[in-house]
C-alpha cells in the first residue's frame, strides 16, 4: 500500500468537508429540471441545517467526465477514445520437437491486441478466433439508446492505458432525496481490448457524479455482426424501469429507518468484520476506514440519522477517498478508484453494503 495515497486525516480538512457537504447537502444551486424530465420525489424531505449564506464550492472533478453530447465523434475526441486498436499475428516458439513434427500437428496460432498509435502497448495476446471491437463500434452500438431515451453522452474514457473503455448515457429522469438532491439515472457501456470483459450495459445512479447503486450487466459478445436490435433496446429499457422502480423503494425503506451514531459505528464494525474478541487488535486499515466512513456519516446527517445516510457515506468513500495501490497499469488515484467504483472491488462492496443495510 502506498502511503502517499491515503487519505490524510489532518491536510486538507476543511476543503474535504466542504465537498462532502455539497455530496449530499448541495450547497450549489441544483438546476431546474428539464421541461420533459421526470423527478420523482422519495421521502419526505428532512429538515435540512445549510447555511444559506456559505459559499458556492466547485464541483470535485468526476473522472471521464465530457461536454454533454450526441455524437459519436465528439464523444471519441472528448474522451481519449479516438484510437483504434489493431490485431498482429504470433506463433509461439517450441523447443525439444523432432526436426520433423507429424505431418497431421498443427502448430496453435495468437493474435496479439494492440493499440495502432502506440504499437508498444500491448493489450493482451487472444486465440485467433477473438474479434477486437473498434472504440467507434462501441459507440455507435449505444445509438439507438441515445433515439430512445433523449439521453446525452456524458463520461467517456478508459481505464489501463485504453485496454478497457467506458461510457455514460445520462437520461432525463431523476429521483430526489431528502434534502432536496437529486439522484441522476444512466446507462452504462462496458467493454475491453484485452479480453476481461464482453461489452455489457449496465443501470446507474449518481449523486454529484459519484456512483450510489449499480445494475446486473446486459451482456453481448464481442462478434464481428455486434449491434444493438430492436428487441434489445426493450429489453434494456425494460431492465432501466426496473432497476429504479426498486431504488426508489429501496430508498424510501432506508430513509424511514433510523440509525444512531453508536447503532452507525457497530454495524460498520460488523460490516468491516472487526474481531469479536476484545483482545484482538483491530487492523489499522480496518480502523481507518471505519473512521472515515463514521467522519462522512456524521457529516451527513445534520437533519437526522438514517439507514440512507450511510449508504451514501459508504458510496462518497469507495469513490473519494478510499487508498488505492498502485500497478503496473497505474496512472491515478482519480482513474484507480473510478475503476474499482465502475468494474472492480468498491462496485462489490457498494452493493453489498445496500443489501446489508436493506436486510
Amino acid at each position: 500500500m502506498n502511503n502517499e495515497l491515503l487519505p490524510n486525516e489532518n491536510e486538507n480538512s476543511e476543503v474535504e468537508s466542504d465537498l462532502f457537504s455539497r455530496f449530499y447537502f448541495g450547497f450549489q444551486p441544483t438546476p431546474t429540471p428539464a421541461a420533459d424530465a421526470e423527478v420523482i420525489e422519495v421521502g419526505a424531505p428532512a429538515p435540512v441545517p445549510v447555511d444559506l449564506a456559505a459559499p458556492v464550492v466547485p464541483a470535485s472533478p468526476v473522472f471521464g467526465t465530457i461536454p454533454a453530447t450526441t455524437k459519436v465523434e465528439e464523444a471519441l475526441t472528448f474522451g481519449g477514445l479516438d484510437y483504434e486498436v489493431e490485431t498482429f499475428r504470433i506463433k509461439p516458439v517450441l523447443t525439444g520437437l523432432p526436426d520433423e513434427p507429424e505431418t497431421d500437428w498443427v502448430m496453435p496460432s495468437f493474435t496479439g491486441i494492440r493499440r495502432a498509435d502506440d504499437r508498444k502497448v500491448v493489450f493482451a495476446v487472444m486465440r485467433e478466433t477473438y474479434t477486437p471491437v473498434q472504440n467507434r463500434t462501441i459507440l455507435e452500438y449505444v445509438t439507438p439508446l441515445l433515439t430512445a431515451t433523449g439521453g446525452e453522452f456524458t463520461r467517456v474514457g478508459s481505464f489501463a492505458n485504453g485496454a478497457q473503455v467506458f461510457a455514460f448515457i445520462t437520461l432525463n429522469e431523476k429521483l430526489v432525496l431528502p434534502g432536496g438532491q437529486e439522484v441522476q439515472q444512466h446507462l452504462v457501456l462496458n467493454s475491453s481490448h484485452d479480453g476481461s470483459r464482453c461489452l455489457e450495459i449496465k443501470v446507474a445512479a449518481t449523486l454529484n457524479g459519484d456512483l450510489i447503486k449499480l445494475s446486473s450487466a446486459y451482456q453481448f459478445r464481442h462478434t464481428k455482426n455486434v449491434h444493438l436490435r430492436a428487441t434489445e433496446v426493450m429489453r434494456i429499457l425494460e431492465l432501466k424501469d426496473t432497476f429504479y422502480k426498486e431504488l426508489t423503494e429501496k430508498i424510501g425503506k432506508l430513509v424511514s429507518e433510523t440509525m444512531t451514531n453508536e447503532e452507525a459505528s457497530n454495524w460498520l464494525k460488523n460490516f468491516l468484520d472487526y474481531p469479536k474478541q476484545a483482545d484482538v487488535e483491530v487492523h489499522h486499515m480496518k480502523a481507518k476506514t471505519h473512521d472515515r466512513i463514521m467522519d462522512s456519516f456524521r457529516k451527513a446527517v445534520a437533519g437526522g440519522n438514517t439507514k440512507l445516510a450511510m449508504a451514501l457515506a459508504f458510496a462518497y468513500d469507495r469513490a473519494n477517498t478510499v487508498p488505492v495501490m498502485k500497478t503496473k497499469n497505474f496512472v491515478s488515484a482519480e482513474e484507480s478508484r473510478a475503476q474499482s467504483t465502475l468494474l472492480g472491488t468498491s462496485a462489490y462492496e457498494l452493493e453489498k453494503a445496500w443489501k446489508a443495510l436493506l436486510s
